[in-house]
């Protein structure tokens, strides 16, 4: 806040000295993944400026408010700063990883959102579909997280859903066909995935009281 040279008062701010040892690392959180971030935490971070490496620290702080604009809230983390890598206002990611306990999972091609409910295709029979909505929890990249609706070792339809979807409306009386390819896959228990969100899509199974959709040339 100085220059060299510059006339100075009695009292004048002069510098900020900061330990840059140790930092403070503030992270948005989404508001649907804040309830699972606690103090005590490990955080790992990551930054552009050092690829391949990654540190580590701890939440040490949640701020009690959340962001409007945003719809994140703030998290610190406390963290070492071997040889001052990491300078002040310098932009990073950082990864928390949430144990989540045992839950079924499914690929999320399997889920067919319509916005309103989830819709699962369950094989009944051999080469028989029906319709089961389910409640969904957490989601990766390729996993959702299945909550009801479903039982571990039922085999539903990985792809092809729409497929499916599409051939019961045609049976009752409209619909089109969405999709040309097919896949199967038991429900299974496992870990559940992280936190995340998901596109919709727009489905409708068949109408109650329907047979089973008879799906011969499913891949299961």
């Amino acid at each position: 806040m100085v220059q060299q040279g510059q006339y100075v008062n009695t009292g004048d701010q002069l510098f900020n000295i900061a330990d840059l040892s140790n930092v403070w690392v503030e992270v948005e959180v989404y508001e649907n993944e804040f309830p699972n971030v606690h103090i005590g935490q490990r955080v790992e971070i990551r930054s552009q400026s050092f690829p391949g490496k990654s540190f580590s620290g701890k939440v040490s702080y949640i701020y009690p408010f959340l962001d409007p604009k945003t719809r994140t809230v703030k998290a610190r983390v406390e963290m070492p700063n071997p040889g001052m890598r990491l300078k002040p206002d310098m932009f990073v990611n950082a990864i928390i990883k949430v144990p989540l306990g045992s839950a079924i999972v499914v690929p999320v091609t399997a889920v067919l959102d319509t916005g309103t409910r989830q819709v699962v295709w369950v094989e009944s029979s051999p080469g028989m579909f029906e319709p089961r909505d389910v409640k969904v929890g957490q989601q990766t990249d390729d996993k959702i997280q299945i909550i009801s609706g479903i039982n571990p070792g039922d085999k539903v339809a990985v792809s092809g859903g729409y497929l499916i979807d599409s051939e019961s409306q045609l049976k009752g009386g409209g619909g089109q066909d969405h999709s040309k390819h097919t896949g199967g896959k038991p429900a299974a228990p496992g870990q559940a995935p992280a936190a995340g969100g998901h596109e919709g899509h727009t489905s409708q199974p068949a109408s109650p009281g329907k047979k089973p959709m008879n799906m011969d040339d499913m891949k299961m």
